[in-house]
């Protein structure tokens, strides 16, 4: 078990561990799909000849 010491007693403790326990599976849990849309466009030119 890992002593803390923060500033502020055991409620201090008590609230950063229950933070950082609930952020974590928060955090892995996030869609993490690339938000990028690519929009191309070509101008196309037909020439005949004439």
């Amino acid at each position: 078990m890992v002593c803390l010491r923060l500033p502020g007693g055991s409620c201090m403790a008590v609230l950063t561990v229950t933070l950082m326990v609930l952020s974590s599976p928060l955090a892995l849990a996030g869609d993490t799909r690339p938000r990028f849309l690519e929009e191309v466009k070509f101008e196309c030119h037909f020439f005949n000849g004439t």
